[in-house]
Parts: structure tokens; sequence; C-alpha cells
């Protein structure tokens, strides 16, 4: 009979983002997680396989919700420019606020590259081939409801 997990797996999942922002894949040992994320090896590999399959998991995460508060902050206004604006401020405001700020998602493409199509590591980066054309799809949405918008205001308007 199997073992109940005594850790919280989001918690985990978070604990080992950190580590690998701050230390790279392949800076970070597979002791360094389990210390950082404060489980037995055992219960790493039972949950979340080997220390690939963990950062890939990572940086899924990480890349999610990275481009979910982007998207959040893009749409948290009617004004398109006032969108990216917001954006861009939020980017702005996380960066001043750690004094030593990382990114697992430049941290990647620094480490590895760029994934190549069709290649056998299209998988390597997680989610991050799929995020940018998310977070394209939501700056094009934006940009349809500003034109519209601006087309909507042009329209000679008829007092009745």
């Amino acid at each position: 009979m199997a073992r109940p997990k005594e850790f919280e797996s989001e918690a985990a999942l978070k604990k080992a983002i950190e580590a690998f922002s701050e230390h790279g894949y392949e800076g970070t040992s597979t002791d360094a997680l389990l210390l950082a994320m404060g489980i037995s090896r055992q219960s790493m590999y039972g949950s979340f396989g080997d220390k690939r399959r963990l950062y890939l998991e990572a940086l899924q995460r990480y890349t999610a919700d990275s481009i979910s508060n982007q998207l959040r902050a893009l749409n948290s206004v009617s004004s398109p420019v006032k969108g990216l604006e917001a954006m861009l401020n939020l980017a702005v405001s996380l960066a001043i606020a750690d004094p030593k700020p990382k990114c697992l998602g430049i941290s990647a493409v620094c480490e590895f590259g760029r994934f190549r199509p069709g290649s056998d590591d299209d998988n390597r980066h997680g989610g991050q081939k799929r995020s940018c054309p998310v977070l394209s799809a939501g700056f094009l949405k934006r940009k349809r409801l500003g034109r519209s918008a601006r087309a909507w205001m042009r329209k000679p308007r008829h007092n009745s």
C-alpha cells in the first residue's frame, strides 16, 4: 500500500520554481531541490518524476502564471493603450520590488537557447513555445477592440 503524501505539491512546485530561477537547471542539484522543496527524494520522484520533468513542470507553471498576469493587466482597463501601460507598469513594479529579480523564462532561454520545431527537444521548454502565441493573441484582441472602438467613435451620429 502506498504511503500518503506528506507535503503539498503546489507549495513544493513553487519552491522548485524559486530554486530553478535562482540557479538554473544545471546549477540546481537534486539535493538542493529537495532541501528547497522540503521533501524527500522518494516524494520528488513519486510526484514529479526526475529532475528534468520537475523542471519542465516548473517552467510550464511559471510561464502560464506569468502570461496570465500579463494578460490580466492588459485587459484590466477599457483602453488598449492603457492596457499596455498597465502591463508595462506590472513588469516594472515586479522588477523593482525584488532586489535580485529572477526570471525562469529568461533563464531557460539563456541556458538552453530556443527550441527547434520538429526536433526531439520541441518540448524542452515546457509551455514557453505556446506562451508567445497566447500573449500575441491577447495583444491582437486588444488591438481589434481598439480599432472597433475608434471606428465606432468616428461614425456620424444623428440626433433624433
